[in-house]
């Protein structure tokens, strides 16, 4: 699947993506490079930049959840 969205950066070290996540509230979706089928929700909040893999439904049963905005992540 490819995406085209301001958010998504493709393939992205996480050392990269701590570069360019300066801002609170920043955020953006990559691809793992160790596991390109994976992708990753990094975001800047409280000074620190964190990093959540995205599943798809049929990878992980869960609930769907939904949130205001990232930082609620």
């Amino acid at each position: 699947m490819t995406f085209s969205a301001p958010f998504y950066h493709g393939i992205l070290s996480p050392e990269r993506t701590e570069e360019l996540l300066v801002e609170d509230k920043s955020y953006l979706v990559r691809r793992s490079p160790l596991n390109p089928d994976k992708y990753i929700l990094s975001y800047f909040v409280n000074n620190h930049v964190k990093h959540e893999i995205v599943e798809s439904s049929s990878e992980k049963k869960r609930k769907n959840v939904s949130f205001q905005d990232v930082v609620e992540v």
